[in-house]
């Protein structure tokens, strides 16, 4: 806290001063407990996992008493998660028992700050093999403030608000892609149709409608082949992205398209992952090339590239099972030429796709909402938990 001038009131402590080291052990009848990033340290039951239960082994486990702080901190993952639980926890993990009186929720957020994380922290955790955990003994040292538990209490119950608003905006959003997911099923299969619409669908083979060709990589040897303006694709620019495909992480240039197996792709086609991200797909939103990973579909005037989108979106777990196995499963074009689908006239189509874009663009307000929500939170971490910005 060298570089933090607190305010009038408030005090810096050690971490040994605030916790103490608890063992206590043989309690091999409590809840079972993980430690978790986003969730804090919750029962294994909520994780879905199922532990069998051996008395033996377990009496070894460490007790955790609600209001507890759990060290789970280790150079590739988590951090001092707090505890609303009575549980027991592996004894590969460090439990702090407050010694004195404090607000709990304060540190809870605290300890998710960016300043301990990467201040406090940063110095225990550069050099550490992965998968060793740190000590206490190597971070009890660390200073931390401890305003008056008034305030404490008064900064707790405001970032403890902003969390509710952020899991309200996260269960929405979850609610929300569940009713997207049981529109587009019934949509996409004729189970439910809109007003005026009374044409027979038809069952089309893919290829019969959409021209596809795969990509290629243009030589990594070759400095010359990259560094370009033209958008080059890989799968990772398909699964960080949403609905549509604007840029690409890695650009290539003239040369290294025209000495390659890669094509430029229109806009609107349809970019589809065969191997590893096995049916993520995307809508090209400019020319593009891609990675021999992914197949370009370029839709006739049959179907509607945007319907098409998401027929493969609803049709994913099918193909996955279609993949061929081998050394890394995949799909080639001949299997995604065979796909078929049950398919209406061009005008249903396009009013299918905009129902299923609406409910989009509804989850992407959501989803720009939550992030907005969480940049302002870390903002008042900031201020709140240093003093900056009184209560």
């Amino acid at each position: 806290m060298k570089n933090i001038k607190l305010p009038s009131g408030w005090q810096e402590k050690k971490l040994k001063d605030l916790f103490e080291n608890f063992n206590e052990k043989n309690h091999a009848d409590k809840t079972i407990l993980a430690s978790t990033q986003d969730r804090g340290v919750i029962p294994n039951y909520l994780l879905g996992k199922d532990i069998i239960r051996k008395e033996d082994s377990l009496s070894t486990y460490k007790l955790v008493k609600k209001g507890c702080f759990v060290i789970s901190l280790r150079s590739f993952q988590g951090g001092f998660e707090y505890s609303n639980y009575e549980g027991i926890v592996s004894p590969a993990y460090t439990i702090l028992k407050p010694k004195i009186k404090f607000e709990p929720l304060f540190y809870k957020a605290y300890f998710k700050s960016h300043y301990f994380i990467n201040k406090s922290l940063a110095k225990y955790v550069e050099g550490i093999r992965d998968g060793r955990q740190i000590r206490y003994e190597e971070c009890k040292d660390i200073v931390v403030p401890f305003p008056p538990i008034d305030d404490q209490k008064r900064i707790a119950d405001i970032l403890s608000l902003c969390d509710d608003i952020i899991e309200n905006l996260t269960k929405l959003i979850e609610k929300k892609e569940l009713y997207k997911k049981g529109v587009m099923q019934r949509v996409l299969t004729g189970k439910v149709r809109f007003n005026g619409f009374t044409d027979e669908w038809e069952t089309v083979r893919l290829g019969d409608i959409a021209e596809m060709s795969s990509g290629g990589t243009p030589s990594t040897k070759n400095k010359e082949y990259y560094n370009g303006d033209i958008i080059w694709v890989a799968i990772k620019d398909i699964t960080s992205s949403n609905k549509f495909l604007y840029d690409s992480e890695k650009k290539i240039t003239k040369e290294g398209l025209n000495n390659s197996s890669a094509k430029l792709f229109p806009i609107n086609t349809i970019l589809y992952a065969m191997y590893a991200s096995i049916g993520e797909c995307i809508i090209a939103k400019v020319e593009c090339a891609t990675s021999q990973a992914i197949l370009g579909i370029e839709c006739s005037e049959k179907i509607d590239f945007t319907f098409l989108y998401y027929l493969l979106v609803n049709y994913k777990n099918n193909a996955k099972k279609m993949r061929q196995t081998g050394t890394q499963p995949n799909l080639n074009k001949q299997i995604v030429s065979d796909f078929q689908f049950y398919i209406p006239k061009m005008k249903e189509q396009k009013r299918i796709a905009e129902l299923l874009s609406a409910i989009d663009d509804e989850i992407d307000n959501l989803k720009k909402q939550l992030e907005l929500r969480r940049l302002q939170k870390k903002g008042l971490m900031q201020r709140l938990l240093t003093g900056e910005v009184r209560v």
